[in-house]
């Protein structure tokens, strides 16, 4: 939950619902950081108290990292532990096509939220481990050729930033030295089926 929103009528009414289908439900207060004036504070926390919807509140700031780890021990201690469906060094059971591609999209928004529309679609072709470094290429679909001129920049200056960048995410995720190759391509099938969809 927001801290700097409080303990809205709407977040109650969602807490109540989940509270028939999880007996135990713990809330986490975010931004608790954010909050200046002491009494909205205190104010909040006595909402959440008297509601008894939570088996634990915890006040945290995510990215000043206060308290995070109380969070954690909470769920080590009452995490019920079964038979593990995936290896326990495997960070998603998404496929890495599917990773890379959100990548290169993330970074496509980032750089370009203002003149790219969100029907942009990236595709993985090709990713192949090798010993020291992994090759991936990259297909960018969009819908109209204007976005393909602004995807590439002038004189290709874009879509060099793009890889660049893109190439430095899946690096840090990977832990090893990536070669991306970037090809966009206008698709009008592909902005038929976002209508579809």
């Amino acid at each position: 939950m927001d801290a700097e929103n409080g303990f809205t009528t709407s977040t109650k009414a969602l807490a109540e619902k989940i509270k028939t289908k999880v007996p135990h439900m713990i809330c986490i207060l975010n931004k608790i950081d954010c909050i200046k004036q002491e009494a909205f504070k205190y104010q909040t926390a006595e909402k959440l108290f008297a509601s008894n919807l939570f088996t634990e509140i915890f006040p945290i700031s995510a990215t000043k990292d206060k308290t995070i780890n109380m969070v954690k021990e909470y769920f080590f201690k009452h995490a019920k532990f079964g038979i593990w469906h995936y290896d326990p060094e495997y960070l998603t059971d998404k496929p890495n096509v599917f990773i890379a591609s959100e990548i290169t999209r993330e970074t496509i928004f980032q750089k370009l939220q203002q003149e790219i529309p969100y029907s942009i679609n990236v595709e993985t072709p090709i990713f192949i481990f090798h010993e020291s470094f992994i090759e991936i290429s990259q297909d960018i679909l969009i819908s109209r050729q204007a976005h393909k001129k602004i995807l590439i920049g002038e004189h290709g200056s874009m879509i060099k930033q793009l890889r660049i960048i893109t190439t430095k995410k899946l690096e840090r995720f990977y832990g090893i030295d990536i070669k991306l190759s970037l090809f966009v391509k206008v698709s009008e099938l592909w902005s038929d089926k976002m209508t579809i969809d």
